[in-house]
């Protein structure tokens, strides 16, 4: 949300400073929330079940801590979650009514597996790409010639 919002700003004062009249006006909080909750569900086609607060869809919440560092001060909700909220700011994430993250704490998941099973498939791609990782390097990634 971050990225679209600024975007969009800077992509039209750009080409309001190049001269062009039929720039739209300047995108808001709202219709940016809307693009990543409701839009996206309608784009699956799956706004009939996730993508707003309405009776009868899935309850599928997350809920933001509003007292971290990069969120207060607090004075416009939508503006907060739009421009200021991220995701160490995440407290609770509920899924069609089950809790799957609480106090900050994933549930159920094995975080220890998905590093291991992670780390396993990088060095899989790696070694079968023949990319040798260097984690200084100043070009990443390492572009190799087309031949």
């Amino acid at each position: 949300m971050h990225a679209a919002f600024y975007q969009q700003r800077t992509s039209s004062q750009k080409r309001r400073a190049n001269g062009d009249t039929s720039v739209p006006g300047p995108v808001h909080v709202r219709p940016i929330l809307e693009a990543a909750t409701i839009d996206g569900a309608r784009c699956m086609g799956l706004e009939s079940t996730v993508g707003s607060l309405t009776p009868g869809k899935q309850a599928d919440l997350i809920m933001i801590r509003t007292d971290g560092v990069s969120i207060f001060p607090s004075h416009n909700a939508i503006g907060n979650v739009v421009h200021m909220a991220n995701r160490s700011d995440v407290r609770t994430v509920m899924v069609a009514g089950r809790l799957r993250k609480h106090e900050g704490q994933l549930l159920g998941v094995d975080l220890a597996r998905i590093q291991q099973d992670t780390e396993a498939a990088r060095s899989y791609l790696f070694e079968a790409s023949g990319y040798q990782p260097d984690a200084f390097e100043e070009d990443f990634p390492r572009l190799q010639p087309a031949t």
